[in-house]
């Protein structure tokens, strides 16, 4: 019982002797340190997230890019134009031939003959001016200025408007002016666009009958081609519309339905 009693104290003294022994941390090997301080001092690398999203990019053309810039730098431009146009005067008048007024049709007609004119001559040529702003390569904002040619107008004898013997001949002038939304597409990779407008007119009559103004849409399509230094040339049709009354002296109410087809030469300025 004692041996055992010392041999259990010898154990438990070596036991609390050997944990309060400090313990020796192991060296690193000189291969070991030299990896370490590579490391150390190696850059950092940057990573960056993958971004896998596809972004489409558009791509315009060197006559678009032209376009563009022409109507950001130079929005403005000023056009003249030269070309057929017709005050459709005769639509109103009338080529019947009344004759001896013995049957009821050469009545008809003779009422007719008197209560319109009997010949018209209104077409010729139309000049005009237009200053345009040009907001973008397919839109633009135009006021044109327009002289129609002079209407000559014959009427017969006995009529309804002129107290006189003989056949009575006047002259009837007409101008108009148009405000108008121009909607523009290119053509092919060309600085050529096709275009239609529309808007509003008004017209302006003249004449010993009457003087009249009056307001009335007015419709156009076209072609226009931009140079490279900056001039514009444009074939183009313009229709106006017109006003009547079916009454016993529609002349004195009649504002021309107009059209013209002319050739502009403008410059953006």
């Amino acid at each position: 019982m004692i041996r055992f009693l010392l041999i259990l104290v010898v154990l438990i003294t070596t036991t609390f002797a050997f944990a309060e022994t400090p313990k020796k941390c192991a060296q690193p090997t000189q291969t070991q340190a030299k990896t370490a301080l590579t490391k150390k001092n190696a850059p950092a690398t940057k990573t960056h997230p993958t971004n896998t999203t596809k972004t489409s990019t558009l791509e315009l053309t060197e006559t678009e890019v032209f376009l563009l810039s022409l109507s950001k730098q130079h929005p403005w431009y000023i056009a003249g134009f030269l070309g057929y146009g017709n005050t459709d005067w005769s639509m109103l008048s009338n080529d019947c031939d009344a004759g001896n007024i013995e049957t009821e049709e050469e009545w008809n007609c003779y009422q007719i003959k008197v209560a319109s004119p009997s010949g018209a001559v209104d077409s010729g040529a139309a000049v005009g001016i237009t200053f345009g702003y040009e907001v973008q390569p397919h839109f633009a904002m135009e006021l044109t200025f327009s002289h129609f040619p002079t209407s000559t107008l014959t009427f017969t004898q006995g009529n309804y408007y002129f107290d006189e013997e003989n056949d009575v001949v006047i002259d009837s002038e007409t101008d108009a002016m148009w405000f108008v939304a121009k909607f523009m597409a290119q053509i092919a990779d060309l600085p050529l666009r096709g275009y239609a407008t529309a808007g509003l007119d008004v017209t302006y009559r003249n004449d010993v009958l009457a003087t009249i103004i009056q307001a009335e849409p007015t419709f156009g399509v076209g072609l226009d081609y931009i140079f490279r230094n900056r001039i514009q040339l444009e074939l183009g049709f313009q229709y106006v519309a017109g006003y009547g009354e079916a009454s016993v002296t529609p002349a004195n109410a009649y504002v021309p339905f107009l059209y013209t087809v002319f050739m502009r030469l403008g410059y953006y300025i």
